[in-house]
């Protein structure tokens, strides 16, 4: 699933610097505008006005955590900023509709540095 979502989002910083990721965080392509993408309330907007999806999967750390696939309604921005802020650890949110048409990332960084978080539409990557 993380592969994909790198294919998906991230191929044009491949293509660009030979690497799928642009620093320590899958993210970061976002925050150093390697990728197209809303930022802060625009992203959180965005996202909220989705609502729904008939399944979506939520991707959390950048390490394996874990994947969950769900149905129906989005984790909203408020539960997603509580659990990152109670995980205890610095940990990223990033959930994707099942056929990867768009992402939202909630990142750690929020809070303390205000980056994030990012929304993206795959349709803008496939040009780049």
């Amino acid at each position: 699933m993380r592969l994909h979502w790198r294919r998906v989002f991230a191929a044009h910083n491949l293509r660009a610097k030979g690497k799928w990721v642009h620093g320590d965080f899958a993210w970061h392509i976002f925050s150093h505008g390697h990728a197209r993408c809303l930022r802060g309330a625009r992203a959180e907007e965005e996202y909220t006005r989705l609502k729904n999806a008939e399944e979506y999967y939520v991707f959390v750390g950048e390490v394996a955590l874990g994947v969950l696939k769900c149905l129906g309604r989005l984790p909203s921005v408020e539960k997603a900023r509580t659990f990152i802020a109670g995980a205890g650890i610095p940990i990223d949110m990033y959930i994707t509709q099942a056929n990867f048409e768009w992402t939202m990332v909630f990142t750690h960084e929020q809070q303390s540095m205000g980056l994030g978080p990012y929304f993206s539409f795959a349709d803008w990557h496939e040009l780049e």
